[in-house]
């Protein structure tokens, strides 16, 4: 089963300077964060200070659509970041499109490819079952596409465009009844001209889409909105509340543990 990234993306974190000291300090984070937190997150695990400042990514929790090639530990925290929030603030449903046009085509080349690809969801060339019957409702009340597997509902399309086939198969329920529509079906998908999803299919032979269309900056921008608009930045400042409240009890308690440890020792020199 697809992992689903609609709540975020897992990634863990190492810094070189400490890594080649031999010191391991990877801690995993999920994205997105506001810069605060990321900020606050490498300093509580000692992930970067003036003396160690290259940070890199050591594993990750899942690649998105299967992009292996595009996930390494080189890619920039910002830009993973950037990919989290496009992520959780997308339609599962264009995500769905995405990974499909993906498998039938090359991987993108870059992180900020995928985006452009996520972000041009809408242009992906992807027809909604439309033979006759399909959003009929079975005897359980469930929809006839839902029924049936995708082959077979690209099945049922091809003899819908085919009117000679559909005629014949019209004529006689003997001859419809025997006919394989999943097999026919199959016989249209092994070819690659395209690619069967559960609601519909993806015509591989359109034009494809732009990687280039937007560069960082834009999608910065055009990311960066529809996430705060989902996301207000009040919610993101009580966040940044929290976690400074939770750093502040963590270091209270710490300095109430060493001047309880200071006390004993006093104590005991005193006896």
């Amino acid at each position: 089963m697809e992992q689903d990234f609609t709540k975020g993306l897992n990634v863990c974190i190492g810094n070189y300077g400490y890594y080649n000291e031999g010191s391991l300090h990877d801690a995993w984070i999920t994205l997105p964060k506001t810069e605060a937190e990321i900020r606050d997150f490498l300093h509580l695990n000692h992930l970067q200070d003036p003396q160690h400042e290259e940070i890199y990514i050591s594993d990750y929790d899942g690649i998105p659509f299967g992009t292996r090639l595009l996930f390494n530990e080189f890619c920039h925290l910002e830009d993973l970041n950037l990919l989290a929030k496009q992520l959780v603030t997308a339609n599962p449903a264009d995500l769905e499109k995405v990974g499909a046009w993906i498998q039938a085509n090359d991987t993108p080349e870059s992180l900020v490819g995928l985006m452009n690809l996520i972000e041009q969801a809408d242009d992906i060339p992807f027809y909604s079952w439309g033979y006759d019957g399909a959003y009929d409702k079975d005897e359980f009340g469930s929809m006839i596409y839902t029924t049936m597997s995708p082959e077979k509902n690209y099945g049922h399309e091809m003899v819908e465009q085919n009117e000679e086939l559909k005629h014949i198969l019209d004529s006689s329920s003997q001859i419809e009844s025997a006919f394989d529509y999943e097999k026919y079906g199959r016989a249209y998908t092994e070819g690659g001209e395209v690619t069967v999803l559960e609601d519909g299919y993806i015509d591989n032979c359109a034009d494809g889409l732009d990687e280039d269309y937007y560069d960082r900056d834009e999608l910065f921008s055009l990311i960066g909105d529809r996430y705060d608009a989902k996301y207000p930045v009040s919610s993101s400042k009580t966040a940044d509340r929290s976690l400074g409240h939770k750093q502040e009890v963590s270091r209270n308690a710490s300095e109430l543990l060493n001047d309880g440890k200071q006390a004993i020792e006093t104590s005991l020199q005193e006896h």
